[in-house]
């Protein structure tokens, strides 16, 4: 078994196999076709599943033994915690206007990082780690992320697309919400943010956000799966220099799912324009 395993979407039917086998070696990365991937972390010893008659079998702490579809979502979701967000981004270039933006603004509400020279201002805001950009910062100021809004709203359609975290909260999330009503505004924008959050970027750089009048609706069409906390804790840590709290994510789909679709009922009668 290599560290590299390859399945067409004939072969699904073998993933418990597959992970099974690189759980119990050195870890892995299952790659499927149509770009979806699962990254697989070794496990000691004592958490090590055993794959019989088709089904994988595993012991979780606190728990009698798990099996199948259950305990495949559990290594899933347990292997999305090497996909962090603080590993060095070197091909990644920064959008000046994007940061001066940022900069502006948070030395405008917190005087302490107004003593520190551009660099360590870089270094204690998370988007430099030492000499590297970090992917966090590429993906809130950098210029390679797609982030695209769609509006649907009877005679009216109309596109918007951000190439980093920073314009799209500056820059489509504003619009999104301009018509809504508070609790739908309200609702748009936690779902927005949680998104941007929670997203494995390291399996697409896309996301697309959808709003439709018949009914009214918005579908948020992201990749990852879905975890319990946040997945990308030094994005989160800039969010909140920047002013946003990170909300807990409104979906509840299953682990294994590759592209986190959430779809949130809107107000009838709210005219929304882009």
């Amino acid at each position: 078994m290599t560290d590299t395993q390859f399945l067409n979407q004939d072969q699904l039917n073998r993933l418990p196999e597959y992970i099974n086998a690189l759980a119990n070696s050195s870890g892995g990365l299952v790659q499927i076709e149509g770009g979806q991937e699962i990254h697989v972390a070794p496990l000691e010893w004592h958490r090590r599943p055993a794959y019989f008659d088709g089904k994988v079998f595993r012991r979780v702490e606190g728990q009698n033994i798990i099996s199948s579809q259950r305990s495949i979502s559990v290594m899933a979701r347990d292997s999305q915690n090497i996909s962090g967000d603080d590993f060095p981004a070197d091909s990644a270039c920064l959008d000046r206007k994007s940061l001066a933006e940022f900069r502006s603004e948070l030395l405008g509400r917190n005087e302490y990082y107004r003593q520190f020279t551009r660099k360590e201002f870089l270094r204690r805001t998370g988007i430099f780690s030492g000499k590297h950009l970090t992917f966090a910062g590429a993906l809130m100021f950098g210029d390679d992320l797609r982030i695209r809004a769609v509006l649907n709203h009877k005679d009216i359609h109309a596109e918007i697309e951000a190439h980093n975290i920073w314009r799209a909260l500056r820059d489509i999330l504003p619009r999104l919400r301009l018509k809504l009503s508070p609790k739908s505004s309200c609702t748009l924008r936690n779902a927005f943010n949680s998104t941007l959050l929670n997203a494995d970027y390291t399996l697409d750089s896309h996301i697309n956000i959808t709003i439709l009048a018949a009914p009214p609706r918005i579908i948020i069409d992201s990749p990852g799966i879905i975890r319990p906390s946040i997945r990308n804790h030094r994005l989160a840590k800039i969010f909140a220099l920047a002013g946003f709290s990170p909300e807990p994510y409104p979906s509840g789909q299953d682990m294994l799912n590759f592209r986190t679709i959430a779809t949130i009922p809107i107000e009838e009668g709210v005219a929304v324009i882009l």
